[in-house]
């Protein structure tokens, strides 16, 4: 339908958005896009402003099979089905596999990276956060030094997935309190990439996604 007035829109408004779209929630919509537009972009990453960087393509088809992978990897980390992980990373793409994964498992909470120690972990622990995907040690940013301060103090917290963009990637260790810590990518790689492990009926009512505003 074009739309070119306040009629147009108001009949395009008649008809119900639940009427209207297919899928009922957003991994569905993810994979209806894989299934339609395979070899599409879904996203492109650069890392700096150079116009001469390459940047790294991801299509609709790696997108989905992303997206399973990191549904699976932490449902095999013990994150309960409907259960709450945490995101904090800057713009980079596992940021959107696990924000798109972890809603196809349960809740995905973005955190602001820029927020103090102790607000990350206040947002954690009223989020009840079973499972942490957060930027390991990086020259251009902190957040790994700030998460690992107060990860201990987050009762509910289970597993911790680093994502390392900078540095060699390091054997799965755990935090002083006992916390595990892997490394995103290889959590990620021994994973289904093709379906999920688990079964979940995804009601439109249920929350997706936790924002902090402040």
């Amino acid at each position: 339908m074009k739309i070119t007035c306040l009629a147009d829109v108001e009949e395009f408004e008649r008809t119900p958005y639940r009427d209207r779209w297919r899928a009922k929630n957003t991994y569905d919509l993810i994979c209806q896009a894989a299934n339609n537009f395979p070899d599409r972009p879904a996203m492109k990453f650069q890392s700096t402003p150079e116009l001469d960087e390459e940047a790294i393509v991801v299509t609709y088809k790696e997108l989905r099979a992303r997206v399973i992978q990191t549904a699976n990897a932490l449902h095999a980390a013990e994150v309960n089905i409907g259960g709450t992980t945490s995101i904090i990373l800057p713009n980079l793409p596992e940021n959107h596999y696990t924000l798109w994964g972890a809603q196809a498992l349960g809740i995905a909470g973005q955190i602001n990276y820029m927020l103090e120690p102790a607000a990350l972990r206040d947002i954690m622990i009223e989020s009840e956060t079973q499972a942490l995907v957060v930027l390991g040690p990086s020259p251009d940013f902190d957040i790994w030094e700030k998460t690992l301060s107060i990860i201990d103090q987050v009762p509910t917290l289970k597993t911790v997935l680093r994502v390392n963009s900078h540095t060699p990637e390091q054997s799965a260790s755990q935090t002083t309190g006992g916390v595990a810590i892997r490394d995103f990518t290889t959590a990620l790689s021994a994973q289904n990439s093709s379906e999920l492990v688990f079964e979940r009926d995804i009601n439109v009512e249920e929350v997706g996604i936790y924002f902090h505003t402040g």
